[in-house]
């Protein structure tokens, strides 16, 4: 698996772990896909969420990505599945915790079948991630679909897309129902 991330919140300059474990450059990386995508018709399918404490419903939702055969994701054997994950300061900021730390969100992640890469980023949004890469889609999970016209970065994809929900869980919903004891 392959996993590409920011070791230094303030850096410019991303760091690639290759599936041998061998460090690339950003450059490098775009360059392979973009390679790829010319010489293959791969597109990229872009996601990116905090995807802390991971659980069916990501896994559902990073599979329909990967797999799920619709209007606009007709090639599903030739994907590039990239997903972004915010760094733990965008976390805290976002949901008021951070649960699993960014280093084992991202290897966690990366297990995933179907999910070829895993970008880890610090900014606010992966506008500047979703600029660079150009990806043929950009995947939003469910609880997003009425804000599609917003998604930061859409100007540069070619399409942007809501999976479907396939479970009602949230990683809130599992903390609330930790913290009042009515687990399942």
């Amino acid at each position: 698996m392959n996993v590409w991330h920011d070791p230094d919140p303030a850096a410019t300059i991303y760091r690639v772990i290759h599936r041998n474990w061998h460090d690339l450059s950003f450059q490098q990386i775009v360059g392979e896909w973009a390679t790829a995508s010319a010489q293959t018709d791969y597109k990229i399918v872009f996601l990116n969420g905090c995807f802390d404490n991971l659980h069916v419903g990501h896994i559902s939702l990073l599979q329909w990505a990967a797999y799920a055969r619709v209007q606009e994701l007709p090639f599903w054997r030739q994907r590039i599945v990239v997903v972004a994950v915010n760094g733990d300061d965008m976390v805290r900021e976002l949901k008021g915790r951070v649960i699993v730390p960014f280093e084992q969100r991202l290897y966690a992640v990366s297990a995933i079948k179907g999910v070829d890469y895993v970008v880890g980023f610090q900014e606010h949004t992966p506008r500047e991630l979703i600029r660079q890469l150009a990806p043929h889609a950009i995947v939003k999970g469910p609880d997003y679909a009425d804000c599609l016209e917003t998604t930061p970065g859409r100007e540069f994809a070619a399409n942007i897309i809501a999976a479907p929900r396939m479970f009602d869980i949230s990683t809130t919903k599992l903390v609330e129902q930790i913290q009042t004891q009515k687990c399942f």
